[in-house]
């Protein structure tokens, strides 16, 4: 595939991502002509550790993970349209945060740090979308520490939907298995099936398969 094309492709992938839509597409092609981005697929199960890279899933679905004691802990999932990495974009540490675990075939698009500072600086509409997304990830790892405080499983359960719960047709739910909630919040699978029960007997939740509904 020849350079033109490429960039074509990247600048169309940027358009439909909410953190880039509203920018000039003048400004959008002079990044991308600077070439400090790479467009990678990865094969169901392949693992990539990212750091000083913004990820943009441009297709299929990502895990977020990390490793703690030779035990792996879920993070989140990442979809397609969706973003991760700013936790490493700017870090100098060198230490990998976390691991992404592809969930089924997936293309990837990774803008590294300068392309970000290239854009804050050219761009006043992607500056202020990108303040948003840090401010979106401080409320969300205040939600997490809210959750991880709580007193009890039944507690920490309620917490982590009502900050995780995407919009539904009828209700809020989040989609996981068992074994990635209990990790994500520390229980185990006794004490999670536990708090289930207690939840939904209180009509707080409803439970269908995977997804867990919030229902107050």
């Amino acid at each position: 595939m020849d350079v033109k094309k490429i960039s074509r492709s990247v600048v169309e992938y940027l358009k439909l991502t909410p953190l880039f839509s509203g920018v000039e597409e003048n400004n959008l092609k002079a990044l991308v002509s600077l070439g400090e981005h790479s467009i990678k697929k990865l094969i169901s199960g392949e693992e990539l550790e990212v750091n000083n890279a913004l990820v943009i899933v441009i297709s299929g679905a990502l895990e977020a993970y990390k490793s703690e004691s030779g035990k792996r802990v879920f993070l989140k999932n990442i979809l397609s349209g969706e973003i991760t990495g700013i936790a490493t974009l700017f870090d100098t540490s060198g230490q990998y945060i976390s691991t992404l675990l592809a969930k089924k075939d997936s293309e990837i698009l990774l803008l590294t740090e300068d392309f970000v500072l290239n854009a804050l600086r050219t761009s006043p509409i992607f500056a202020e979308r990108f303040s948003r997304l840090l401010c979106e990830k401080l409320r969300y790892l205040n939600s997490r520490i809210d959750t991880y405080t709580q007193p009890s499983a039944e507690n920490k359960l309620f917490e982590y939907i009502k900050s995780s719960a995407k919009v539904g047709d009828e209700h809020p739910f989040i989609e996981m298995s068992m074994s990635s909630l209990s990790s994500a919040l520390g229980v185990g699978r006794a004490s999670l099936y536990r708090a289930l029960g207690s939840l939904e007997e209180s009509g707080v939740i409803s439970k269908d398969g995977k997804k867990i509904y919030l229902l107050k």
